[in-house]
């Protein structure tokens, strides 16, 4: 075999990979998806819960914004339906809950399909808390309402502060998935609203 053709089998070799070479390769990266699928999964999910959050504050903030605007009580709540997306409302008492109008389905907003996030609130009335945070359902058990200046609103009780509106991954049952809790809270009469990332604060 003269130079020139053991050269050019020896390039030929070179450039290619053999049958096992290739399947050390896929098994390899079967291996790194399977570590990283979870992790990315998880990742993906809770970007669903935060933008979740997110749109319910910037609800209850147009709520207390409009309210001083408008000079009128306005109110925040919340309700999901079984097999169903979590859908907020924004409305003036004259019209209520019963004006399909008023209902933003977070399907719309930023596209949830039914299961993908938790929503619960502790509301078990008109700026009253129940104390426990509990799946929200198909109909509203309480609502957030600020008065014409933009503070809680007060009828024939004093309004209780802690009031909380919680989002999460869904967990076992009713119940959200730990460590993946956060939520928009009223922490004063004066209608302050902030925001948390744990689970002792949002569901204690």
């Amino acid at each position: 075999m003269s130079k020139r053709k053991f050269l050019r089998k020896s390039g030929k070799r070179q450039g290619g990979f053999t049958l096992i070479e290739v399947l050390i390769v896929v098994v390899i990266i079967g291996i790194l998806g399977s570590i990283a699928a979870p992790g990315w999964l998880g990742f993906v999910n809770q970007q669903r819960v935060n933008k979740t959050n997110e749109v319910i504050l910037r609800g209850l903030q147009s709520a207390q914004s409009e309210a001083r605007r408008t000079k009128l009580n306005y109110s925040f709540t919340l309700r999901m339906a079984a097999g169903s997306v979590p859908e907020f409302a924004t409305f003036p008492d004259s019209t209520g809950t019963t004006e399909p109008s008023n209902w933003t389905s977070l399907g719309a907003e930023i596209g949830l399909a039914p299961g993908q996030v938790w929503v619960g609130t502790n509301l078990a009335g008109q700026n009253e808390s129940g104390g426990t945070v509990s799946a929200v359902g198909a109909t509203p058990t309480g609502r957030i309402t600020f008065d014409h200046t933009g503070v809680l609103r007060s009828s024939s009780r004093s309004p209780d502060v802690d009031l909380r509106l919680v989002t999460a991954q869904p967990g076992g049952g009713t119940d959200p998935a730990p460590g993946t809790l956060r939520c928009v809270k009223i922490t004063t009469l004066l209608g302050s609203i902030e925001t948390y990332r744990t689970d002792a604060i949002c569901k204690p």
